[in-house]
């Protein structure tokens, strides 16, 4: 079984989505949705970008978890991109300033 169904599956028995809302924004019939998530269709990356899109993921945390593309390299800091996708501008900016301003910190100590 493909990580992407358990993961969805597990989205919607924490109530965080429903199978027709995620077959309904993915652009997809229900029918091809339902065949995929039987497994009677393979998980594909159009799938992966519908499932983004109607969950609010990022893509390629998407895929990652079909294991369309390897893992990360650090875990951690896909983390925390993943986490700053979402901020303002000037957010991202105060939080490269932070990280500037520490590791200067940390090369005087």
């Amino acid at each position: 079984m493909n990580p992407l169904i358990d993961w969805i599956e597990e989205q919607i028995k924490e109530g965080k989505t429903s199978p027709n809302k995620i077959a309904t924004k993915t652009g997809f019939s229900k029918a091809m949705y339902y065949n995929v998530m039987s497994e009677n269709a393979d998980v594909s990356y159009n799938f992966c970008l519908g499932v983004s899109r109607a969950l609010g993921e990022p893509l390629e945390r998407i895929l990652r978890i079909a294991q369309l593309l390897p893992p990360p390299r650090n875990s951690r800091l896909q983390e925390v991109a993943d986490l700053c996708r979402d901020l303002p501008e000037e957010e991202i900016d105060m939080l490269i300033s932070f990280i500037r301003w520490r590791r200067n910190e940390r090369r005087i100590m």
